[in-house]
């Protein structure tokens, strides 16, 4: 399978992600994996943060589109290795952190969805 890479966004606008998506099942634990290195990754490289939980969502039962979609994210990180956070060691940081809740907006089972960004120093951490 051929992906083409986007360099601007990790993941498309319109991306079509949904819990009642057509595909083959592919195999949890190869999912879990992608996953799991894309959570870890999340602390220095919070541009892929929407779309990796995005995918996270779906961990239960993957198929083929949501493999495509972790894939695509992977692919990203390729081709823009110069972005993310990097900290001095010779500034002083303070934590001021921020979180907003949108209460029961998540169209699939009406949970709440919150979101917040952390300031470390200048820097802010989405």
């Amino acid at each position: 399978m051929t992906l083409e890479c986007p360099t601007t966004t990790p993941l498309a606008v319109n991306h079509g992600i949904c819990l009642e998506c057509e595909g083959e099942h592919v195999d949890p634990s190869y999912y879990h994996a992608i996953i799991g290195s894309l959570m870890y990754l999340t602390a220095l490289r919070p541009n892929i943060m929407f779309a990796t939980c995005l995918c996270a969502r779906y961990h239960v039962n993957p198929n083929t589109i949501h493999l495509t979609a972790a894939k695509l994210i992977l692919c990203y990180l390729l081709h823009a290795p110069n972005l993310g956070i990097w900290y001095s060691n010779d500034q002083k940081f303070d934590l001021v952190a921020y979180n907003d809740s949108d209460y029961a907006d998540c169209k699939i089972n009406n949970k709440s969805i919150s979101g917040g960004c952390q300031f470390l120093g200048e820097r802010c951490d989405w």
